[in-house]
């Protein structure tokens, strides 16, 4: 009798079983390397914004850019109606071909995004939520508030580069120029509470870490059990 070629039953429920298998081991593999490379993406915008807030300070005089009205989340849209904000500053920095013009318009920072907050954040209607925050009030000696920037509860007018050089040679725990944001950070930040809070991860999204500049311009993986200077 001639038997037919085929797969039994049996068979292909071995082979099905033998790749699901295999896709298990996989996954977290792959999830593990799409973390990597969004945190390394990350890393690379923060030292981008480093050098930007670099060539800032070099072509102003040595001010810190900002204002008393600085918005404290750096959004990757830069838009005509926030002049003050450190993403229209540093505009120019960040994207040299690009020369705004008009009250109304808003453009696209690609080096301020990352990819896990822009897949987050996808199907949201508010592009305003920030993938990094500025530092602000920071507690510096005897009771006084470190704002270089400007703005926050503190106020003022931002720092010469070297002003603030000086009061963080002072301080034990170095302060961050910027932090990557998210609902977790912006839940121990009282003087600011956002709508757009809601459109953050609600969690760090590398881990148990997030990337964060320093003024010296290095950026760092810290772990979110250190304490916050706020």
């Amino acid at each position: 009798m001639k038997r037919d070629w085929g797969f039994t039953l049996v068979e292909l429920l071995v082979v099905i079983s033998i790749i699901g298998l295999l896709s298990g081991l996989a996954l977290p593999a792959i999830s593990s390397a799409r973390k990597s490379g969004s945190k390394a993406v990350s890393a690379g915008n923060l030292r981008n914004l480093g050098l930007a807030i670099s060539s800032y300070v070099a072509d102003n005089d040595g001010y810190l850019p900002g204002a008393t009205s600085c918005l404290t989340g750096v959004s990757p849209f830069a838009k005509g109606s926030s002049q003050n904000s450190l993403q229209v500053k540093l505009i120019t920095y960040l994207e040299k071909e690009f020369k705004p013009s008009g009250a109304n318009w808003t453009f696209y920072t690609k080096c301020l995004a990352y990819p896990a907050w822009v897949t987050f954040n996808k199907g949201t209607n508010d592009n305003s939520s920030p993938p990094y925050i500025l530092c602000q009030d920071y507690p510096a000696t005897a009771g006084a508030v470190f704002s270089p920037f400007g703005g926050g509860t503190g106020g003022g007018n931002e720092l010469k580069m070297i002003q603030a050089q000086e009061v963080i040679r002072s301080l034990t725990n170095k302060p961050y120029a910027v932090m990557e944001a998210d609902q977790q950070l912006y839940q121990k930040l009282t003087w600011n509470n956002p709508s757009w809070k809601r459109n953050l991860s609600q969690n760090p999204e590398h881990g148990k870490v997030r990337n964060v500049l320093y003024f010296d311009g290095h950026v760092e993986a810290v772990a979110t059990n250190k304490p916050l200077p706020w």
